[in-house]
């Protein structure tokens, strides 16, 4: 092992190009992507799997056996150190966390505990990255924290299909994390282990390689907790295990102080709440329903210009209806409930009555000036809701990101004046479709309902204005606060 060591540094950190080959990296890509989507959870700057368990701070909750696609590379990779890496001959990998980065995607310098301690191994596969490592800030000294890339110690290329193995202090006392960059720079005055690297690095003196997305296996053993105490007020998960295992495994020496809490560069995960599950949800049944609306929305648009409104009634009140059922069947069933669908629902009703209410002004049903109300609030709400979705998505911002409906980073939670406010204006383009049917258009009751639908539109248009509006858009891809409870966010 010590012709895979990286010299120069401050203690044991191996690479190993080409661990796998093409062809393995081919099966594992397959076993990793054909698994049912619920087994993806979804974070600001990369969405992962666990297997094995589910990690928390003082260890891991086992709920199943790493899978038979793993245990081949497990063993691979125990045979390759097990002299000289390894503690013992009873060390066994019993986890496995799967990361998936987008192009440029990367994570803050961080640590992840001594949960891990003292091995952690990675499997690049599909795309290469850079990792660099830093050493820790002092929370005791004045330094400037802005200038955490003068405390890089080391850059480790990770290419695809590589192996990367990480010991001791490297992992646990070290900060380490990838920069969200497009292209890298490669050469032997950037990269710690570039003569370590595949021929094809070595063999030029510089490269410029850009990342494409990487999926990462992060193989290694966690301490497997006993007890499992459930704080439903706080919904944190508090976990506990008995001193005596932990004080076998790691000695208080090895427990490092975490000097970083006040620093903004040390990131800590909570659990997964149950918005950040559902962030990639989209064919779920409210959101098929939702888009069924929206498609309704021109054909709906085209019956009443025509002048067909017996159809036109009909279609509206089927919309309409599948607008209460979608919001049903979120509610009665949360597996089907979607960050995507808080957006998509008040998209599909604002496009819907967008398209019925300029169709109606078109035909003389609605007054001009009841129109421009109506579609003047719905294109600022739009406005701010563009404006936050795009402020949300993680730099760099490219437009597949932004558009990308699997990874939704705002939810919207409608105020009830707006809820009261869609429900008038429903109730007015009914009741403006069905007028020349049964022949009470130029009634006085008729503008008292476009006096009332003006008050409720101006009145839902305050409520988000207001300072209660604020809390109606809700920023997913915000960092949790740290907890002592929350998982440590292997990011390798």
């Amino acid at each position: 092992m010590e012709i895979y060591k990286l010299s120069n540094l401050p203690d044991s950190l191996y690479y190993i190009p080409n661990f796998i080959t093409i062809e393995e990296e081919e099966q594992l890509l397959s076993c990793v992507n054909n698994v049912p989507r619920t087994r993806w959870v979804q974070l600001r700057n990369r969405r992962l799997q666990n297997w094995g368990g589910q990690p928390h701070s003082k260890g891991m909750i086992q709920t199943e056996s790493l899978p038979k696609w793993l245990e081949t590379y497990t063993e691979r990779i125990f045979q390759l150190g097990n002299e000289t890496i390894f503690p013992d001959q009873q060390f066994q990998f019993n986890h496995c966390l799967v990361n998936e980065y987008e192009a440029g995607q990367g994570i803050m310098p961080h640590t992840d505990g001594p949960v891990y301690y003292p091995i952690v191994t990675t499997i690049s596969l599909q795309s290469h990255t850079v990792i660099e490592f830093y050493r820790p800030i002092d929370s005791n000294t004045t330094e400037d924290l802005s200038s955490i890339s003068d405390r890089c110690i080391a850059r480790v290329l990770l290419e695809p299909r590589s192996l990367f193995i990480v010991k001791d202090d490297m992992y646990s006392y070290y900060m380490h994390g990838i920069n969200e960059y497009q292209d890298d720079k490669i050469n032997r005055t950037i990269i710690s282990n570039f003569d370590r690297c595949s021929d094809e690095i070595k063999n030029r003196e510089e490269h410029i390689l850009t990342r494409k997305t990487r999926i990462s296996l992060t193989i290694r053993r966690m301490l497997i907790l006993g007890r499992l105490l459930l704080n439903r007020s706080s919904s944190s998960i508090i976990l506990q295990c008995r001193s005596s295992i932990f004080r076998s495994v790691i000695s208080k020496k090895q427990l490092f102080p975490i000097q970083l809490s006040s620093s903004k560069y040390l990131l800590r995960y909570t659990s997964t709440t149950p918005d950040q599950q559902k962030t990639d949800r989209v064919w779920t049944i409210p959101n098929i329903l939702t888009f069924a609306r929206i498609g309704s929305a021109p054909i709906l648009g085209y019956l009443i210009v025509s002048h067909q409104y017996p159809a036109a009634l009909t279609l509206f009140i089927i919309s309409g209806f599948t607008d209460l059922l979608d919001g049903w069947i979120a509610r009665r069933y949360p597996s089907q409930a979607s960050a995507l669908g808080s957006f998509l629902d008040p998209f599909a009703d604002k496009m819907l009555v967008g398209i019925v209410v300029i169709t109606l002004a078109y035909v003389n049903l609605i007054p001009l000036w009841l129109l421009a109300l109506i579609i003047g609030r719905d294109i600022v709400i739009m406005i701010v809701a563009a404006y936050l979705r795009i402020k949300s998505v993680p730099p760099p911002r490219t437009l597949k990101k932004i558009l990308n409906m699997k990874n939704a980073t705002v939810q919207l939670y409608p105020t009830f004046i707006s809820k009261v406010n869609t429900g008038v204006q429903i109730g007015l383009l009914t009741l403006c479709m069905a007028a020349p049917i049964f022949d009470y258009h130029n009634t006085g009751w008729m503008s008292a309902i476009y006096v009332l639908s003006a008050l409720s539109t101006g009145v839902s248009f305050l409520s988000y204005t207001g300072k209660s509006g604020r809390a109606t858009f809700k920023m997913l891809s915000q960092q949790p606060k740290s907890s002592s409870s929350s998982p440590p966010p292997s990011s390798l």
